[in-house]
């Protein structure tokens, strides 16, 4: 039998119902989740996209503001940058930018701080000051830097502001001497090491050696070769003499400094008094036959300490050597050494170095036809010189094998080139005696004794053996211990051309130079005495000479001119004892140009410069001067920037200034003559470099 409760089956259906009803109001409730994190995360979305736009926005706004600031500073800094100092100071006369000027109002209290400066100044309401003044003034001082505090300059002279560095340095009472070093190898600015030194210079002994104003005349410029007592160093310097007179009268008169100076006016002077000094003519030059010169016959003439010169009688270039004049000077200098083989030239007088150049003349002549071309070189005199002192045959040979030890290049081709000076002085060390020194063009000889150094020079050359227009041949005696210096200043100065072309390699050809050793011996040359007995009608009318006197007789009425040798059958004629013009010189060089190509000789008498002899100068620089016991070296050492000598550095003054607050000053003044000279910069530098060590 089956029991049915009812009350049992009723509770089971409830069961079921509360059951489903739970599961139902749970998957309402996850889908509600469900919802509300997806509108989240919708909202989180929205949120995060506006919030990057805002950060955009604003990141955007930044960058355009800082480069608004960029734009506006850089602005700035062009405008800075262009800004010129063209407002000047009215109390201190410095130039100052434009935003650094200030306009003052003047005080009772400034007007009485000026007047205790001894000055009848004149100030209106209103001054237009720089910066460092305004505020002294403010605080009720001055400026040590104020123009009435004895700073003023009164203006430069005529005569004195046309001088040239080279003229200054003449007039000057003081020299300086400054260690200056240019940085960045050689490339940048200048900077002063150590102290500057000032040493004591006479100006009577330019006065004096320079013959003013005896030797002034129309003429332009003269070379002045300046050298100092125990300095080995020599200085050409190019001056016009009328200006530095002029400039020393000046002086003499205004500056105070310079009133114990000698020196006479013009009027009393007889201008016909020494009117052989040496000058550069500027006029243009005409060749024209000149008379025989009267020269001095007889020992060598000293021209300065250690040299000494023996002048002959003509020149290579002269009528009386026709058809060779001018193209000899190889085969002289060769004759040259042939003589000094048998007699040292100490005992020589004019008619021997005549013999020798008439001996020579000869030996071109006998020489030309093997050598093929007009100019001979050196191994082209090698051989025989015959009849040397009408007695004698003297044979000449190269050392070849020293030859490659005595070439260099002249001083006018800038570089790391072997340079004269030390050729000789390894010439003068070396076992050799003899020698021919052949450049641009020239050929002359070189002999060497225990003592001295003998230079023979064929062409026309002055007094003092520099070029000239009515010169003479000579030779010049140097002291073995300064002979290299001397005489490589004098072959540069001599015989290093004017037009060299811009091509380095013709430059190296050009301005190379070789000093050939020979060596001499005596030898009986059967061809050498028949070259002795070759004589010429024509040519003994006008070369043979008694031996008793010099070639002094007038030459020939008919004189055969030399000329060059052209392609065609024209012939340029010059004058053979004089120099021709610069104008020539071009001419020749083009019509001849194929003429020299296997020549280093070349065209020897065509190329010579216009006169322009030196006159030396030997000046006495004393002990250095002490800048605590001499209160105006600043004022000596720059006449032409303190001309009047007043208002220097160590000048009187009411209110004390020191080294570096003048020399600001003086810079930066509106007065152009201390800011364009870089030679008071750097003497400013060491001057302060000094106080600093002063102080330190």
């Amino acid at each position: 039998m089956i029991h049915i409760g009812g009350d049992s089956s009723t509770v089971s259906l409830n069961s079921d119902k509360n059951r489903n009803k739970s599961r139902k109001e749970h998957q309402a409730r996850k889908e509600n989740m469900r919802n509300y994190s997806q509108q989240h995360a919708s909202e989180l979305a929205s949120k995060r996209t506006e919030n990057r736009q805002t950060q955009t926005d604003s990141a955007y706004h930044e960058i355009s503001t800082h480069m608004t600031v960029i734009e506006r500073l850089t602005k700035i800094y062009m405008d800075s940058i262009s800004e010129l100092p063209t407002h000047t100071c009215e109390t201190c006369d410095k130039l100052v930018y434009p935003s650094k000027s200030h306009n003052f109002k003047v005080t009772n209290k400034v007007r009485e701080k000026f007047a205790t400066l001894g000055h009848c100044i004149e100030i209106g309401a209103v001054l237009h000051v720089c910066e460092r003044c305004r505020n002294n003034m403010l605080r009720g001082s001055m400026s040590p830097q104020v123009k009435y505090n004895n700073l003023s300059l009164p203006p430069v002279p005529r005569e004195i502001e046309c001088l040239t560095p080279a003229e200054i340095r003449l007039v000057s009472q003081v020299k300086l001497f400054m260690k200056v070093f240019l940085l960045c190898g050689g490339r940048g600015q200048p900077a002063v090491k150590g102290l500057a030194i000032h040493f004591p210079l006479k100006v009577n002994e330019v006065i004096e050696q320079l013959q003013l104003p005896n030797s002034l005349s129309d003429s332009d410029l003269v070379v002045v070769a300046e050298d100092f007592a125990g300095i080995d160093k020599v200085t050409e310097l190019q001056v016009c003499t009328n200006k530095v007179y002029d400039a020393l009268v000046w002086l003499k008169t205004h500056n105070p400094l310079y009133a114990n100076i000698q020196i006479t006016p013009k009027e009393d002077i007889d201008k016909s008094v020494l009117e052989d000094v040496s000058r550069i003519t500027i006029q243009q030059f005409h060749p024209q036959i000149e008379p025989q010169q009267q020269v001095a016959f007889g020992i060598y003439t000293e021209i300065s300490p250690g040299i000494s010169i023996l002048r002959a009688s003509t020149h290579q270039g002269n009528p009386m050597y026709s058809p060779n004049c001018g193209t000899q000077c190889t085969a002289m200098s060769a004759a040259f050494l042939a003589f000094t083989f048998i007699e040292s030239p100490l005992t020589w007088t004019t008619a021997t170095l005549d013999q020798v150049m008439i001996c020579g003349n000869k030996f071109y002549t006998k020489k030309l036809p093997a050598a093929g071309h007009q100019y001979l070189n050196t191994d082209d005199v090698s051989g025989v010189i015959p009849n040397v002192f009408q007695s004698q045959d003297i044979n000449l040979e190269i050392v070849m094998s020293a030859l490659p030890d005595y070439q260099g290049h002249l001083n006018k081709l800038s570089g790391k080139y072997m340079r004269l000076k030390g050729k000789l002085q390894q010439f003068i060390e070396s076992e050799h005696q003899f020698a021919i020194f052949t450049s641009s063009n020239y050929s002359m000889g070189i002999y060497k004794d225990l003592e001295h150094l003998y230079f023979f020079d064929s062409h026309c050359r002055g007094s003092k053996g520099g070029t000239a227009q009515r010169g003479t041949a000579c030779i010049l005696k140097y002291n073995l211990n300064v002979a290299a210096s001397k005489l490589s200043t004098l072959i540069n100065r001599n015989i290093q051309i004017t037009n060299i072309p811009d091509d380095i390699v013709q430059r190296e050809i050009i301005l190379a130079f070789t000093i050939t050793p020979f060596v001499c011996s005596t030898l009986n040359d059967p061809e050498a005495g028949l070259l002795g007995a070759e004589t010429d009608d024509e040519e003994d009318e006008h070369q043979v000479l008694p031996d008793a006197q010099s070639p002094r007789s007038p030459a020939p009425k008919k004189r055969r001119l030399h000329g060059c040798l052209c392609d065609d059958d024209d012939q340029l004629k010059l004058n053979a004892e004089d120099e021709p013009a610069p104008e020539i010189e071009l001419i020749l060089n083009t019509i001849n140009g194929n003429g020299v190509s296997d020549c280093v000789i070349g065209q020897d008498e065509f190329i010579e410069p216009p006169a322009q002899e030196i006159i030396e100068l030997h000046r006495t620089a004393g002990r250095p001067l002490s800048t605590n016991t001499h209160k105006y070296l600043d004022l000596l050492a720059f006449p032409h920037l303190f001309p009047h000598g007043v208002n220097g550095l160590n000048q009187e003054r009411e209110i004390k200034i020191t080294p570096p607050d003048y020399y600001q000053q003086r810079l930066m003044s509106a007065d152009k003559r201390f800011s364009g000279n870089i030679h008071i910069s750097i003497y400013a530098t060491a001057q302060n470099d000094k106080v600093c060590l002063i102080f330190r």
